[in-house]
């Protein structure tokens, strides 16, 4: 019987301590890439919300007067989130900023160009 037969065979201590550290590394592995795909689609829907908000504030503000447009009604947006002024900025906000702070992210104000 050669070294590499007794060193290496299926009954041997070493044999089972290898492949139970290589069925440990990818049982991590696999914990690890699950928690990143739970974690971008969380990120994601909080996005999605977020441009869901913004779009349901346009379209109030739109329906709010006849003479609306929509740069006027992006820009009155913005300054209403840039001054914080306004009771729709801050409880849009202030439901945006709680939404991306339960999901760790920075909120920063969407810009809108139409051309």
């Amino acid at each position: 019987m050669s070294l590499r037969t007794a060193v290496f065979s299926a009954d041997s201590p070493r044999t089972k301590l290898v492949m139970a550290a290589l069925g440990m590394v990818a049982l991590l592995q696999i914990a690890a890439f699950y928690t990143l795909c739970a974690d971008q689609v969380r990120k994601a829907g909080v996005r999605d919300a977020g441009v869901q908000q913004q779009h349901a504030a346009v379209t109030q503000c739109l329906h709010a007067s006849m003479q609306s447009t929509i740069g006027g009604c992006h820009a009155q947006l913005r300054r209403s989130f840039n001054d914080g002024s306004s009771a729709m900025a801050e409880s849009l906000s202030a439901a945006h900023a709680g939404a991306l702070r339960g999901a760790g992210v920075v909120a920063m104000p969407a810009t809108f160009s139409f051309r």
